[in-house]
């Protein structure tokens, strides 16, 4: 199964607990499992970035684009609070 996950924060900009700990162990667990997987998530850089952990895909949005993502996937509001 191809799945795909949107997350605020993903290791290793987002060490420790929270939702990236959460994000990370949910993407390796289903890979393991045999699913591919691919993780959304902000990044810090100004660039949008693709890359691999492990067999984890990951995409990296810029903070200041990735309401405009959410938006696009008929998401925004569900997932953050865009009324700032």
């Amino acid at each position: 199964m191809n799945i795909c996950l949107v997350s605020q924060e993903y290791p290793p900009e987002a060490p420790g607990g929270g939702i990236g700990a959460q994000t990370y162990a949910k993407a390796h667990g289903l890979v393991a499992r045999g699913h591919q997987f691919t993780v959304i998530s902000s990044s810090p850089s100004p660039l949008r970035t693709i890359t691999r952990d492990g067999a984890v895909d990951l995409i990296h949005i810029p903070d200041w684009k990735i309401d405009s993502f959410m938006r696009l996937a008929g998401l925004s509001g569900w997932l953050f609070d865009t009324t700032d």
